[in-house]
């Protein structure tokens, strides 16, 4: 059984749709994928700091709160799965078993963890650049309005930002 998350603590969520079926159809369902994860700090007491969708799977990096993490989850991913299904026109399972929930536990392992998730469309092939890539909270950070997503920078890349160009550079 994986442990559930502490409270108040940072982790790198992944979620993958059902034997990694290409459901998400950015495009089309964006606004109701965005709708969903911004709930996560509407109703509960996550932050949400940065955010990646692909087409078959899901990155965020968020704090947990000190509420129910597990109960904001469930709310989130279960609306979530009920909307694309019913977007999709597909019935059973949406997302392939349950979240994959990562606990970052120093600055080092938080920064590469943001390159992690922002380099992963470049890693599939599907950009050159991470900049490139629109189904995620990055343009926010990059100063190219929000994508309508709700979140909140994180306090290692706020500091980064503070230093101007080379805490920019070094967090790209």
């Amino acid at each position: 059984k994986r442990p559930v998350p502490e409270k108040n603590s940072f982790e790198h969520i992944t979620y993958r749709c059902h034997n990694q079926k290409f459901l998400f159809n950015l495009p089309r369902n964006w606004d109701g994928v965005v709708s969903w994860t911004n709930s996560l700090s509407l109703f509960f007491d996550v932050s949400v700091f940065h955010v990646l969708f692909m087409s078959n799977h899901l990155h965020m990096l968020l704090n947990t709160g000190s509420g129910s993490f597990s109960k904001a989850m469930s709310y989130t991913f279960s609306g979530m799965a009920r909307y694309l299904n019913f977007e999709n026109n597909k019935k059973n399972q949406f997302f392939g078993g349950r979240y994959y929930a990562t606990e970052i536990r120093n600055p080092r392992h938080l920064m590469n963890c943001i390159r992690y998730i922002y380099q992963n469309p470049v890693r599939a092939g599907i950009v050159s650049s991470v900049e490139a890539y629109p189904y995620s909270s990055l343009p926010f950070y990059l100063g190219q309005g929000n994508p309508g997503l709700s979140v909140r920078s994180d306090p290692y890349t706020q500091q980064l930002f503070d230093q101007g160009l080379k805490g920019y550079d070094e967090w790209i």
